[in-house]
């Protein structure tokens, strides 16, 4: 009898630790639709050799859907708008992101998204495009956008 009773105190323990809550992994923290505020820096070489840095801060929305993909858009002004989209990949330490930024060139971007303590991301991306010589690097901090 008492192997029987073991067997039945493990069963319960075991029940009762799989009802427990399940802790969210990093891709469905991310999920969802942020907001934050974009600050870039194009570095860009003219016909002359000449390097020019154009540095400004714009508004940008980000969605990241379940299925580890993302899109944002990033609002210069009323008639600029660039639009990025990619594929986000999590590991243990790290999330990485990489895609395509649509600006008047398509730029490949790579970048690094953190998940803050007060649950704002914040996300390092650089885009680069060498056939115009043109680089991008986009430093942002969002916050989740109310459901």
């Amino acid at each position: 009898m008492k192997l029987k009773n073991l067997i039945a105190v493990f069963a319960v323990g075991a029940a009762i630790a799989s009802c427990g809550t399940k802790k969210e992994n990093m891709a469905e923290k991310l999920a969802g639709a942020w907001s934050g505020s974009n600050t870039i820096e194009i570095t860009m070489t003219d016909s002359t050799g000449n390097t020019i840095i154009q540095q400004l801060v714009a508004p940008m929305d980000i969605e990241y859907a379940a299925d580890s993909t993302f899109t944002a858009l990033i609002t210069i002004n009323d008639t600029t708008l660039i639009k990025m989209g990619g594929v986000v990949n999590y590991t243990d330490s790290l999330i990485s992101m990489s895609g395509t930024m649509a600006t008047t060139t398509t730029m490949d971007i790579a970048g690094e998204v953190k998940m803050n303590e007060d649950e704002t991301i914040a996300i390092t991306y650089k885009g680069t495009t060498p056939e115009v010589n043109v680089s991008h690097k986009g430093t942002v901090t969002a916050t989740r956008k109310a459901k």
